[in-house]
């Protein structure tokens, strides 16, 4: 893999990654599909080897494969646009690291505990944390890796809180808050409270040095004192738009010109359609 020699622009994306390596380009959908497809896999088996091989993995077993669900490309003529194979990839790359990477929310000490909402709001922190972690650690490896899943997020993100919601303190406004400062690399516009920054403050020192953690066990236990941290907020009581209706506003928000929106709207309905709960296609809690 490549380690240098990609350059960033302002806004810190790498425009046309997937062209490095791209030679094969065709306007034969079939031909096309099996290129984009196969190319994204290889990366990920890639990630899955060097994961183990970083880790002096003792393991011999095979690596199953990722397998990209073609349903990701469905509306897309080819040649597929580049964007849309470079978000391919970083789907698929993030998935193989959660593989090699990731220990179940449920096999934290506390689990058995929790109610069921408890349970899903655990996971819902602990994979946001371990998203944040999965990319530190990729970007060690390989920063054509970390820049991959730039270019995915930048397809697929969702809108930042706005509005109202910004004058309450709860829980779900302060992770995604959180989230879009770290992962995204966005500010905290100005209708944020005071109240509000500092919670977010708050919960980047609580979750610094977690992607420094190497142990899975070790960053189960700090994502359940997190969690808990949270918790002492209340829920939001206001509905938040929908996936869909954020990343459309953040898309008409952005300047982007109509063919750019028409593909990004189309990959997120690809991404978000059909995907079984948990698979790395299924945003539902991204």
């Amino acid at each position: 893999m490549q380690r240098r020699g990609m350059k960033a622009d302002a806004s810190g994306r790498v425009p046309g990654l997937s062209a490095y390596w791209r030679i094969d380009s065709s306007d034969d959908r079939s031909r096309e599909m099996a290129s984009v497809l196969g190319g994204a896999s290889s990366q990920a088996e890639l990630v899955q080897t060097r994961l183990r091989q970083s880790r002096h993995s003792a393991r011999h077993d095979s690596i199953a494969p990722v397998i990209v669900d073609p349903k990701l490309l469905s509306g897309f003529t080819a040649p597929v646009p580049v964007a849309v194979v470079d978000c391919l990839v970083g789907l698929a790359i993030r998935e193989a690291a959660f593989r090699e990477l990731y220990a179940d929310s449920s096999n934290w000490e506390h689990w058995g505990e929790l109610s069921d909402e408890g349970r899903r709001e655990f996971s819902r922190v602990h994979r946001a944390l371990e998203d944040v972690f999965i990319s530190a650690r990729l970007n060690r490896i390989s920063m054509v890796l970390g820049h991959y899943l730039v270019a995915m997020r930048s397809m697929l993100a969702p809108g930042m809180p706005s509005g109202d919601v910004l004058d309450m303190v709860t829980r779900d406004i302060v992770l995604e808050l959180w989230l879009g400062v770290t992962l995204y690399g966005r500010s905290l516009c100005n209708g944020v409270s005071v109240e509000l920054r500092e919670a977010v403050s708050a919960l980047s020192e609580m979750a610094q040095g977690y992607a420094e953690l190497r142990q899975p066990r070790d960053r189960l236990e700090r994502a359940g004192e997190i969690w808990r941290w949270l918790e002492t907020f209340p829920r939001s009581s206001q509905v938040r738009p929908s996936l869909d209706e954020s990343a459309r506003e953040a898309i008409l928000d952005s300047g982007l010109d109509g063919e750019r929106e028409a593909t990004r709207s189309r990959m997120r309905r690809n991404v978000m359609g059909g995907a079984e709960e948990g698979s790395f296609t299924d945003l539902s809690s991204y």
